[in-house]
């Protein structure tokens, strides 16, 4: 690999006062190499290969981690490419909801608060 070439990778982020990360890639081959790294096996980098994203939820021993997976931006509009990420975003807030509140609802305000981080 030259110096200035991109590696793919994926771009996590602490969720602040919201115990867990969030990842993203659009790399397919970065996420496979995350799979690898974490001991996971038989995880498809989206669910389906008509599938534009999947957002993979995994626990362990109480840590919570998402990491979405989009296809590349291709064909899609800049406004395309965000409304997927928004829709799997809120994918994230549900799970943490779930995970953490145990499917009460947080309500309006830090649910917006979660999405927006």
């Amino acid at each position: 690999m030259s110096k200035g070439e991109d590696y793919p990778h994926i771009h996590y982020l602490n969720m602040g006062p919201w115990p867990g990360y969030v990842g993203f890639t659009t790399s397919e081959k970065a996420f496979r190499r995350e799979m690898k790294r974490l001991g996971l096996k038989g995880v498809n980098f989206v669910c389906h290969e008509r599938a534009n994203a999947t957002t993979h939820t995994l626990v362990n021993h109480g840590s919570i981690c998402h990491i979405i997976a989009m296809q590349p931006k291709g064909e899609r509009s800049v406004e395309q490419f965000a409304a997927l990420l928004a829709h799997e975003a809120l994918h994230v807030i549900h799970s943490l909801r779930g995970e953490l509140n145990q499917g009460a609802i947080f309500g309006d305000e830090a649910e917006a608060y979660m999405l927006q981080h």
